[in-house]
C-alpha cells in the first residue's frame, strides 16, 4: 500500500520542515519532499526562522487531492509517534499483578489515546517467580508480534532498599547472588532494560548485563556522585525518573541526581506530571541535560489483585500508606506539560517522547521520520491535541478526521 500525507509542519527528529509531502509505502516511510509552497514557508519562518507551536497553520489548506495527497494535514503537525520505556498497566490491569496477554493488550489500547505506538512493559521489584512469569508472558507476546511491545523493563530487584519508594522491601535482592545470573539468563532477548542501584554494581556485573543485551539505568539508588559516575563510565547509560527515588543534588554531595546532570553522555528519564517533579525542576533538568533528557509516563493503574496495591489519587496513584507509586500520565500529556508548563520548545518535547528514547534503546526504525523507518506517526494540531495516529502506516482511528 502506498499513500501520501501533506504535512504543514514536519518534525523528523532531526529537523523541522514546513510544507512537506510525506510518502508512505509498505508500512514504511519512503521519502518526503517539499510541496513548493513558498508563500506559506516565508510566513512561518518570518522574523525567527523557526516554526513555533503557535504559528499560523492556516495557509494553503485544502490540499486533499492536490499533488497526489491522500491525507491533508496541511494545518497540522506530523511527528514520530511516541515511545514509552516505562509503563506498568492500564484499565485496572497492572502487569506485575495480572501477568497475561490481555493486560498487554489493555496497555497498548490505553497507549494509543496518548500517541504512543511503542512501549516497554515494566514491573517493579518483585519475587523471582513473578519476574520469571513476566518474562514468559512477554516472550510469548513478542513471538506473537503483539502491537507496540518492545520488551520488558525490570525496575529492580537489584536496588537500594533505602530508596525503594513504593517498591516492596521483601523483594529487594543483592546482585552478588545466584538470582542475578538466573534472571539475566532466563530473560535473555526479553529483558531490554533494568533499573539498578549503581552502588551495588562493580564494572564486571554491569558488563554482564550489557553482554546480555540489557540497557542499564541507574535508579532507586543512594549512590554517591563518585559511585554513580563510576557506574556511568562502566556502561550504565540512563537514569530512571530523574529526581525520584535517588540521592539528591546537594551543596556538598551531588548524589546520583548531580552525577546524571553533570555527565557528558548519560540519559535520564523524567516524569513530567508536575507531581513527581515540579515544572520548574523539569525546566532546569532540560536546560542542563538538553537532548539527554527523555520522557516516560511511569503510568500505573488502580489494582489490588497482587502484591502491589495501588489506589487512584489526584492525577497519580499511591500505595495503601499514601506513598507516590506512579503517574496517570499519557505521553501526549507529558509533551504538553513540557511545552506549556516546562517552557520547553515543541521540537525538543517531541524528541523527548520519541527520538531520544529510540536512540537510547538503539532502535533505528522508530522514533524518527526518515526513509526506511516504520511509518509510526502522530498528527497534532497547534494546541497539541491528537488528531490521528499511524502505526506502521495504518490509521488507528478510522472514524477520526483531521
Amino acid at each position: 500500500m502506498k499513500f501520501s500525507i501533506y504535512a504543514g509542519v514536519l518534525y523528523t527528529g532531526e529537523q523541522v520542515l514546513v510544507d512537506q509531502i510525506l510518502i508512505i509505502e509498505n508500512n514504511r516511510i519512503h521519502s518526503f519532499r517539499n510541496a513548493n509552497n513558498s508563500e506559506r514557508r516565508d510566513s512561518l519562518n518570518k522574523n525567527t526562522g523557526k516554526v513555533r507551536v503557535n504559528d499560523d497553520l492556516s495557509l494553503n489548506s485544502g490540499m486533499l487531492g492536490q499533488q497526489g495527497v491522500d491525507f491533508d494535514a496541511s494545518l497540522l503537525i506530523v511527528a514520530p509517534a511516541f515511545i514509552d520505556l516505562q509503563v506498568y498497566g492500564a484499565g485496572g490491569k497492572l502487569f506485575n499483578n495480572t501477568q497475561d496477554l490481555e493486560t498487554l493488550e489493555a496497555i497498548h489500547t490505553h497507549n494509543l489515546a496518548g500517541g504512543t505506538a511503542s512501549y516497554q512493559v515494566t514491573i517493579p521489584t518483585s519475587s523471582v517467580p513473578i519476574i520469571f512469569k513476566a518474562i514468559d508472558v512477554v516472550r510469548e507476546a513478542l513471538a506473537k508480534k503483539m502491537p507496540g511491545l518492545l520488551g520488558l523493563h525490570l525496575e529492580g530487584p537489584f536496588i537500594n532498599a533505602e530508596r525503594r519508594g513504593a517498591h516492596l522491601a521483601e523483594f529487594v535482592l543483592d546482585p552478588n547472588t545466584d538470582e542475578f545470573e538466573h534472571i539475566i539468563s532466563y530473560g535473555k532477548g526479553v529483558v531490554k532494560m533494568m533499573t539498578i542501584a549503581p552502588e551495588f554494581f562493580n564494572p564486571e556485573l554491569i558488563s554482564r548485563l550489557l553482554a546480555a543485551g540489557i540497557i542499564c539505568s541507574a535508579g532507586h539508588s543512594n549512590a554517591t556522585y563518585e559511585q554513580a559516575t563510576l557506574g556511568f563510565n562502566s556502561g550504565i547509560t540512563a537514569t530512571t525518573h530523574l529526581y525520584n527515588a535517588m540521592s539528591q543534588l546537594g551543596s556538598r554531595a551531588p548524589g546520583l541526581t548531580g552525577a546524571a546532570m553533570n555527565h557528558s553522555t548519560v540519559n535520564a528519564s523524567i516524569i513530567a506530571d508536575g507531581i513527581h517533579c515540579c515544572f520548574q525542576s523539569l525546566e532546569i533538568a532540560h536546560k542542563v541535560m538538553g537532548k539527554r533528557l527523555f520522557l516516560i509516563t511511569d503510568s500505573v493503574t488502580a489494582s489490588t489483585d497482587g502484591p502491589y496495591k495501588f489506589f487512584a489519587a489526584e492525577n497519580s496513584y499511591v500505595t495503601e500508606t499514601g506513598i507516590l507509586s506512579g503517574s496517570a500520565l499519557t505521553m501526549l500529556g507529558a509533551v504538553k506539560n513540557c511545552v506549556h508548563e516546562g517552557k520547553i520548545n515543541i521540537e525538543d518535547a517531541l524528541s523527548m517522547a520519541s527520538t531520544i528514547p529510540a536512540n537510547l534503546m538503539k532502535l533505528s526504525d522508530i522514533g524518527r521520520i526518515k526513509a526506511g523507518a516504520l511509518a509510526n506517526l502522530v498528527v497534532l494540531d497547534k494546541d497539541l491535541q491528537l488528531k490521528q495516529l499511524f502505526i506502521e502506516g495504518v490509521v488507528q482511528n478510522a472514524n477520526q478526521k483531521f
